[in-house]
């Protein structure tokens, strides 16, 4: 349903699912594989408005779901979306690039991007803008906490570190197996021909994928390996292989490096145990305690699912089988 809304939510909290709605027509925008492309025009122009006004509402420290798509960001989102102090904004990309327009690496808005972000991207001029954009977000949802759902985030810790020095981020990790799978599927499922060329998972004529093997992959010496397979890998598997290598690599480092103000996830142990791993998130965000939202997440989450050892290329394969053993997979 639309803003990942289910009838349980609407029945138990409709005052949530319409600030849900809200969230999803008036600040989130749409992706190049959705319909009404048109939206994001309107959104560029209420976002330059709502430039113009004062701060509506202070953000205190903004809650960041991160990690790699189809790793349970979208659940985990939906699921503390149902508290009554936040306000979800679930992939606001229409939002983000309005806020800083070089970070749009599928390819909506601009033509360049940096998938990686980090604090000397941040100027006066994009606080000032990324407060008063979500402040009026939170104003107008009646919010207390800005909860902020984009896996790629992960690559910009300290970029929305520098926004938002107090921020509380949880980070997702799910069986590089699984998320292979979800995403290849996905892919080949959700893709469309729009008036800027082919769009899929990998962005507008694969411009995220361009710009995941150049500015991250290129960087990683320890990865060369991959690095000079890159131009003839075509499946998806392998792709999202990479992307899971790349990301898992990058979220040891932000593990490291902003170790108090981030909260490891496993899907598989939030899907098994969600009421002891859903209040762990509570109080590291600290949120009031909400039994009505833990209800919900006991009615709506269900045992992850698993999937065994696909084909992949005999290079891929060995990275990523070392991350595996690493994060216990």
């Amino acid at each position: 349903m639309i803003g990942q809304l289910d009838p349980l939510y609407l029945r138990k909290r409709p005052n949530k699912a319409l600030k849900r709605l809200i969230s999803r027509a008036f600040f989130e925008g749409r992706q190049p594989t959705m319909r009404w492309q048109w939206v994001n025009g309107l959104l560029n122009l209420e976002f330059k408005i709502l430039e113009r006004l004062p701060v509506l509402k202070n953000v205190i420290k903004p809650i960041f779901i991160v990690g790699i798509g189809r790793s349970g960001t979208t659940i985990i989102g939906k699921v503390l979306s149902f508290h009554r102090e936040v306000g979800l904004l679930n992939e606001a990309k229409a939002l983000w690039h309005a806020i800083y327009p070089f970070e749009d690496i599928l390819g909506t808005y601009g033509k360049d991007a940096f998938y990686k972000l980090c604090e000397s991207h941040v100027s006066s001029e994009i606080v000032e803008r990324a407060k008063k954009l979500h402040g009026a977000f939170l104003y107008f949802v009646k919010a207390e906490r800005l909860l902020d759902k984009y896996p790629e985030m992960i690559f910009r810790i300290s970029f929305i570190q520098k926004i938002y020095p107090d921020l509380k981020v949880i980070l997702l990790i799910r069986n590089g197996w699984s998320v292979v799978h979800s995403i290849s599927n996905y892919s080949r499922k959700h893709t469309v021909q729009t008036s800027k060329g082919h769009a899929d998972w990998w962005g507008v004529n694969r411009r995220k994928w361009q710009l995941l093997t150049t500015q991250v992959l290129g960087a990683e010496e320890e990865l060369s390996e991959i690095r000079e397979i890159i131009p003839g890998l075509e499946r998806h598997e392998d792709m999202a292989a990479v992307e899971w290598i790349l990301t898992m690599r990058e979220a040891m480092r932000v593990i490291q490096s902003t170790a108090k103000q981030i909260y490891t996830v496993r899907y598989e142990d939030l899907t098994a145990h969600p009421y002891n791993i859903l209040k762990k998130i509570v109080d590291f965000c600290e949120l009031s305690y909400d039994r009505d939202m833990l209800d919900y997440a006991l009615r709506i989450l269900k045992p992850a699912s698993t999937y065994g050892v696909q084909e992949l290329h005999p290079v891929v394969h060995k990275h990523f089988l070392d991350l595996l053993e690493v994060f216990g997979y």
